[in-house]
């Protein structure tokens, strides 16, 4: 095993309780130690490190390369931040292994992290020169020097200190406090110049919303989210500082539907390498594919993606040959900004898609840095058979239906079984598992493998951003959110346009109750996928959640209007009229689901709910059992207990007391399941539902009692949903109007904190986005 580290290898030691302070003998700082080293312990395991060694107030690990250690320094800061727990001091260094004492670094360098560790502040990472030149290539991490530094026994070290944003920075105090202890010179050192001539991808982005006027934009909303993503493109009100383009699918000149996945596939290539470039916000993928075949014109099309410039495409292939013409126009007046045509060897097709990537740049005048020119270089395969099957098996995932992503895991075995060391394939591998595992029901446990293919996909590339989106996906579905967060935002800071990583950060926001984080990332989502209807509905439901109906009905609209098949649009919206009393508005919306989704679960639930309000007892009760039939149809295995609670009301209302409160106790025991083994959304629906039981029985202390402790997990609820039918026992209660009063208040004070962070809304022509 030592053998792995021989040479390059990187160790962090980490500090926090001085020696003196005897942790141990504190019962709450035992405690919270033990919470520190758990952290420790999984960032160490999960970047392939190791502990070398552990004692109160201190860590060391052992890591492949400097790159995994400041990862994990960073990753340490970060969560120790999510968890509340004391910030600790980091010191990096690297070197090579003494190989005449396998596993251990030379005593001068393994001290230097410790002392390193010492010297540096609370929530800082320190590290020495050799730390600092292995990582100035990689642009998530911004380095500044400090100065030379002298240390126990009197001998005099050059210094460093990350600037990223999630981390502390020394100040003047601290410069201060340092005496002659150091030394700053009075010229920038050879590192300092190099960052100011070629900044990093933090940087850069940072420098750029600065220029555009939104420093007070991000300054609030790095308290609000934890972190923000460098190179993450901006929301739709900052496209005026950056071109926005738009990689329209191009078009299979050869009549053969078969060879459509290799145009496709080199449409994303090519998205996938623009979005690596600074200076430049490109849509996302599933924000353009629905121009395939379109007989929009591209100035329509422009309006619609809000995008300045449209890629155009045609690819012939024939046999081992592959002839690509390229358009880059304006997508106002369809003017030509450039044009090329490439002949080349299918076996010759990553050259070929960079060398676009780089004549688009330089269309546009956009820089390319050395990093970017490296990455928009890299080779995914020297396989071009397991090149073609893992085009074949993404074509198939995208189609989001269980039969084709069964053929799309196996088309990325294969893929894999060519080139084992194909990451792409092994990160395709990962996200196909992790939908298998938790979209199509095929058992949780499928998770492990879909973490193990995603992790073998980080680590024969750390640059990969679907790597980490998928890694980040299984987190998600393992209802384990920080660790999720975490993976997401690096798939983000790779790929700007992973619109995918940026929609489940806001899911995630929104499941836990935070709207106004959701709220953020759902808007950078619809920065770069305009039409995403999900994120829509997303945005909706927060919005109603937060008691501003208006905007929460415009975003429903919206989402209805983008796909009037996708369900869960509709159902704000309706509730919204039924509180209005809009009787005629809120059936034509049922019978709008009824054309379009006839046989949805929402569709049958939404006429079973419209028959309720207007006391349509038999008719709510045929469209209940429609649903819960649905729901055996799908074979779906959660438990669904508001279908229970709701027929369990209808029973009750005709008078079928005994089958109503059975029904209404089954609801109460599948949700008090959901309360203790399902994520922050599912907890708080499941006391809300039983808030409703107990209202629909008359218990109104228990059904207070189950609402406050939703509330107390983050639980809002609109005004029209205190207003349903299953709370007519109680609406008069005083705990029940204190809880109202209290609900509103914390939304109105969230809208309040929300303007801070969105602002009021972006004007285009006579419509104020929210």
């Amino acid at each position: 095993m030592a053998r792995e580290y021989q040479e390059g290898v990187g160790i962090l030691v980490c500090k926090w309780f001085e020696p003196q302070e005897k942790p141990s003998t504190n019962p709450s700082r035992a405690s919270m130690q033990s919470k520190l080293e758990a952290v420790f312990e999984c960032e160490s395991m999960r970047l392939n490190g190791r502990i070398l060694s552990g004692v109160p107030g201190k860590v060391s690990m052992l890591f492949q390369d400097i790159l995994l250690a400041a990862d994990c320094a960073c990753a340490i800061q970060r969560e120790l931040r999510l968890e509340g727990l004391p910030a600790v001091k980091a010191g990096l260094d690297a070197g090579d292994l003494d190989t005449n004492s396998p596993g251990f670094l030379p005593a001068d360098e393994s001290e230097m992290a410790a002392e390193l560790a010492s010297v540096c502040i609370s929530g800082g990472i320190f590290l020495t020169e050799n730390a600092a030149t292995g990582l100035k290539d990689h642009f998530r991490f911004r380095i500044r020097p400090l100065g030379k530094f002298r240390f126990e026994g009197n001998f005099w070290k050059e210094i460093f200190a990350m600037d990223n944003d999630s981390l502390l920075f020394p100040d003047a105090d601290w410069f201060a406090r340092q005496g002659e202890r150091l030394k700053v010179a009075g010229r920038e050192s050879q590192m300092d110049r190099r960052l100011e001539k070629e900044p990093s991808g933090v940087g850069k982005k940072l420098v750029k919303v600065v220029l555009a006027g939104f420093v007070a934009l991000i300054l609030v909303v790095l308290g609000c989210v934890n972190f923000l993503p460098g190179k993450t493109a901006v929301a739709s009100d900052s496209h005026n500082s950056l071109p926005t383009i738009a990689v329209l699918p191009f078009r299979n000149l050869v009549q053969r539907p078969e060879n459509e996945y290799f145009s496709d596939g080199m449409t994303e290539d090519i998205l996938s390498l623009l979005a690596r470039i600074d200076g430049l916000v490109v849509l996302s993928r599933n924000s353009v594919m629905r121009y395939k075949n379109t007989q929009k014109s591209n100035k329509e099309i422009g309006e619609e993606l809000k995008a300045d410039h449209l890629l155009l495409g045609t690819v012939d292939k024939l046999g081992s040959k592959v002839d690509v013409t390229i358009r880059l126009v304006q997508s106002g007046n369809d003017h030509e900004v450039w044009s090329g045509r490439y002949d080349r060897n299918v076996t010759d097709i990553f050259e070929l898609e960079s060398q676009v990537a780089r004549d688009v740049a330089q269309a546009l005048e956009t820089k390319l840095s050395a990093e970017t020119q490296r990455r928009l270089g890299e080779v995914p395969t020297g396989n071009i058979s397991a090149y073609e099957l893992y085009l074949r098996g993404r074509d198939y995932y995208l189609r989001y239906t269980d039969e084709d992503n069964q053929r799309a895991i196996s088309l990325f075995r294969r893929a894999i079984a060519l080139d084992s060391t194909y990451a792409l394939a092994w990160a395709g591998l990962g996200d196909a598992l992790g939908q298998h595992a938790v979209r199509f029901e095929h058992g949780k446990e499928i998770l492990d493998s879909s973490m193990i293919a995603s992790r073998k996909a980080i680590a024969l590339n750390p640059d990969l951003s679907e790597g980490y989106k998928s890694l980040g996906l299984a987190y998600h579905y393992k209802i384990e959110y920080n660790m999720a967060r975490e993976q997401y935002a690096k798939a983000i800071e790779l790929n700007p346009s992973n619109d995918m990583a940026t929609a489940n950060l806001a899911s995630i926001a929104i499941e836990e109750g935070n709207f106004i984080k959701g709220i953020f990332w759902a808007r950078k989502t619809l920065a770069i996928n305009p039409l995403s209807t999900i994120t829509m509905t997303k945005t909706s439901e927060a919005y109603y959640l937060l008691g501003d109906n208006v905007k929460g009905r415009y975003w429903a609209e919206k989402a209805i209007q983008a796909d009037p098949g996708f369900s869960e649009g509709y159902e704000f919206l309706f509730f919204q009229l039924i509180h209005e009393q809009k009787w005629e508005a809120a059936e034509a919306l049922v019978k709008q689901m009824e054309n379009k989704v006839p046989n949805e679960l929402k569709t049958a639930e939404m006429r079973a709910h419209f028959n309720l309000f207007k006391k349509d007892y038999a008719g709510a009760e045929k469209y209940y059992l429609k649903a819960d039939s649905l729901l055996k149809l799908k074979k779906l295995k959660d438990d669904y207990a508001f279908l229970d609670l709701s027929l369990g009301y209808v029973h009750l209302q005709t008078g079928r007391k005994i089958s109503g409160e059975q029904m209404l106790k089954r609801a109460i025991a599948k949700a008090t399941e959901k309360y203790y083994h399902g994520n922050g959304l599912e907890k708080m629906g499941s006391c809300r539902t039983m808030g409703m039981a107990y209202a629909i029985l008359g218990n109104s202390d228990r059904a207070v009692d189950w609402l406050e402790t939703g509330f107390d997990l983050g639980l809002l609820m609109t005004e029209f949903q205190f207003d349903i039918p299953y709370f007519e026992s109680i609406m008069h209660d005083p705990a029940f109007l204190a809880l109202q009063t209290e609900m509103k208040l914390k939304a109105t004070k969230m809208r309040e904190e929300l303007v801070n962070v969105v602002g009021e809304g972006v004007k285009i022509g006579e419509i104020v986005l929210p």
